[in-house]
C-alpha cells in the first residue's frame, strides 16, 4: 500500500512541476508579448480582428456634413455617440443632443432630459432618461442630492 502511495506522490509531482513549467512559459510568453507592444496606440496593442481586416479602408472613413447635422433625429444621435467612441463625430453627436435639451450624467452614464434648472435641494423628480441598454426614453425617479447635480455634463 505504501509503494502505491509513494508512487501517486511522484505522479502528482511530476505533473505539478510540468504545469509550472507550462504556466512559466505562458507567463514569459505573454509579459514578451506585452512588453513589445505600444501602450499609447491601441491599433498596435490589440491583435486586429478578421472583420477589420477584411473591411476596406473606405467603409472606415466616416464622412459627416456638419451643416446637416442639426438635422438629424434624436435617436441617430443617440447611436452616433454610443457607436463611435473617441471619434470627431461623437463630439458633434454631444454637441447635438446638448442643443435640444438633453444633459448627459455622469453618474446614470446617460442622456437625462432636464425640464426645469437643477439645484441640489435633496427632493425627488421624475426625470426622462435615454437608457442605452434597452435603447428608449424611461421615466425614473431622481434624487437632486450633491452626487447626481454634480454628475452632470454640458460641456466637452
Amino acid at each position: 500500500m505504501t509503494d502505491l502511495q509513494n508512487k501517486l506522490k511522484k505522479i502528482q509531482q511530476d505533473k505539478s512541476k510540468d504545469q509550472d513549467q507550462l504556466e512559466s512559459e505562458d507567463l514569459e510568453e505573454m509579459i514578451k508579448l506585452t512588453l513589445s507592444q505600444s501602450y499609447k496606440d491601441s491599433s498596435t496593442y490589440y491583435k486586429p480582428s478578421q472583420l477589420s481586416q477584411i473591411i476596406p479602408e473606405c467603409y472606415k472613413i466616416i464622412n459627416f456634413d456638419d451643416k446637416k447635422f442639426d438635422l438629424y433625429n434624436e435617436e441617430t444621435l443617440f447611436y452616433i455617440f454610443y457607436s463611435f467612441p473617441n471619434d470627431e463625430i461623437q463630439k458633434q453627436a454631444f454637441l447635438g443632443l446638448i442643443k435640444r435639451g438633453y444633459v448627459y450624467s455622469k453618474f446614470y452614464r446617460c442622456f437625462v432630459l432636464l425640464q426645469e434648472k437643477v439645484e441640489v435641494d435633496n427632493s425627488k423628480h421624475v426625470l426622462s432618461m435615454f437608457d442605452p441598454f434597452n435603447w428608449s426614453m424611461i421615466k425614473r425617479e431622481v434624487l437632486y442630492d450633491e452626487k447626481f447635480v454634480l454628475s452632470i455634463e454640458t460641456k466637452l
